[in-house]
C-alpha cells in the first residue's frame, strides 16, 4: 500500500529548469564561458551545480579555484529568476490539499539548495502540504545517488514498497530505482494530475502490472558512423542532438512501455564504450540496461545481433529497434498485436507517399 509521495522538485513541481540554466549561464559566462542549451539539457540537467562545474572544467580550461564563486552567484541568480517568475497555482495547490485528504505523507527531496528549495515552496504557496524536505544540503551525496531517498524514506518512517516517487530528471530516476520499483516519470509539472498519480498508484497495485512479461529489446548500434564522421560530428551517430535530445534517446522514448517491462540490450563498438563513455549515458537514459561490445565493424545489424545472441534472454519476447529511427506509433499496441498473433516475427510497418 502507497503510504507516501516523494516529489522531485525542478520539472515536477515547478518548471524552473530553463530558470536554472538561464542562472548557470549568467554565472559562467561572468568569465567567458558557456554550454548549450541542448547540451545542458542531455549532460548536466538534474545535477548540482558544483557537479555541473566539475563536468566543465574537465573538458574546458574554467578553473577550479573559481567554483565557490560561480556557485555563489549562480544561487543569487536563480533566487532572482525565482522571485520573478513563480506564481502559486491553484490547481496544483487543489492536487496536494486532496493528496493530504487521503492521508498521504508527503515530501520533496531535490537536488538544489536548501534556500532554492524553500524559496520555491514558499512561492508557490506550497510549503505547508510536505511533512518533509530535503535539499542537496541535506546529504553528502546527491543524485544519482540514493542518499536523498533512503533519507526521506527513514524520516517518513516507511518501507521502499510504500511509497512512490515522481522524477523527470535521469539522475532522479536512476537514484529512485535503487530505492523502489514504484517511480512515476513526467516531462513536466504540468503531467502531475490527481489523476496521474492515481492511476500511478492502481498500477503498482496491480498484480497483473507486478507480474506483467519482460520484453528484451535489442538496438545493434555498433556502426562507426563513418558519413557523420566525416561530416565533422564528434559523438557516435546515436548520441547526435536532433531537436534538442540525442537521437537513441528519441528511441528509447519512443519504446516506453506502460503494459510490459522492458529490458534494453545495446550492442555498441568496443571502441566507442571507452572514448565516449557510453555505459553511463545509455545507463542514465535506460537504467538497468545490459551492454554488449563488439570489438569490430560487423557487416550490419543483423550480424550485429547474432554476434550478442547468449548474453540475451531469448525466452522472453524480442524486439529488435534500429538506434536511429523513430515511429509515431503505440508501441503497447504493437506489442498485443505482435504477442496476441500465432506468427513467429512482426515488422513494424508504415505508409510512404512519394511527394
Amino acid at each position: 500500500m502507497i503510504k507516501a509521495i516523494i516529489f522531485d522538485l525542478d520539472g515536477v513541481l515547478v518548471d524552473a529548469v530553463n530558470l536554472h540554466y538561464q542562472a548557470f549561464s549568467q554565472a559562467i559566462k561572468l568569465f567567458g564561458f558557456e554550454v548549450p542549451p541542448a547540451i545542458h539539457g542531455f549532460n548536466y540537467n538534474g545535477l548540482p551545480t558544483t557537479v555541473k562545474l566539475e563536468m566543465l572544467s574537465q573538458v574546458s580550461s574554467l578553473p577550479r579555484s573559481l567554483h565557490s564563486f560561480i556557485n555563489e552567484m549562480k544561487q543569487v541568480y536563480t533566487q532572482e529568476l525565482l522571485n520573478q517568475k513563480l506564481k502559486p497555482s491553484l490547481s496544483q495547490i487543489n492536487l496536494l490539499k486532496k493528496l493530504r485528504e487521503r492521508g498521504m505523507k508527503l515530501a520533496v527531496a531535490s537536488n538544489c539548495t536548501r534556500g532554492t528549495v524553500e524559496l520555491v515552496l514558499e512561492r508557490l504557496q506550497i510549503r505547508p502540504f510536505f511533512e518533509l524536505v530535503l535539499s542537496k544540503d541535506d546529504v553528502e551525496k546527491s543524485k544519482p545517488d540514493p542518499e536523498i531517498y533512503l533519507e526521506c524514506l527513514n524520516k517518513l518512517g516507511v518501507a521502499g514498497d510504500e511509497v512512490l516517487i515522481v522524477e523527470d530528471s535521469q539522475p532522479g530516476i536512476i537514484a529512485a530505482r535503487k530505492v523502489t520499483s514504484h517511480v512515476a516519470t513526467v516531462k513536466s509539472p504540468i503531467e502531475v494530475t490527481l489523476s496521474f498519480l492515481s492511476d500511478q498508484i492502481s498500477k503498482f497495485r496491480d498484480e497483473n502490472y507486478l507480474d506483467a512479461r519482460t520484453v528484451e529489446i535489442v538496438v545493434p548500434m555498433a556502426g562507426l558512423g563513418s558519413r557523420f564522421a566525416e561530416a565533422g560530428y564528434s559523438d557516435p551517430k546515436p548520441f547526435i542532438q536532433v531537436l534538442g535530445k540525442p537521437m537513441i534517446q528519441w528511441v528509447i522514448d519512443n519504446l516506453a512501455s506502460k503494459n510490459y517491462r522492458v529490458h534494453f540490450n545495446f550492442i555498441v563498438n568496443r571502441a566507442h564504450l571507452e572514448s565516449f563513455d557510453l555505459e553511463a549515458r545509455l545507463d542514465q537514459l535506460a537504467p538497468g540496461c545490459q551492454i554488449i561490445s563488439v570489438p569490430n565493424k560487423t557487416e550490419g545489424a543483423a550480424c550485429t545481433v547474432l554476434l550478442a545472441l547468449e548474453r540475451i534472454a531469448l525466452d522472453r519476447p524480442l524486439v529488435i529497434a534500429n538506434s536511429d529511427q523513430f515511429v509515431e506509433a503505440s508501441f503497447d499496441d504493437f506489442l498485443e498485436k505482435s504477442l496476441g498473433s500465432d506468427k513467429d516475427g512482426l515488422i513494424m510497418t508504415f505508409p510512404a507517399h512519394d511527394k
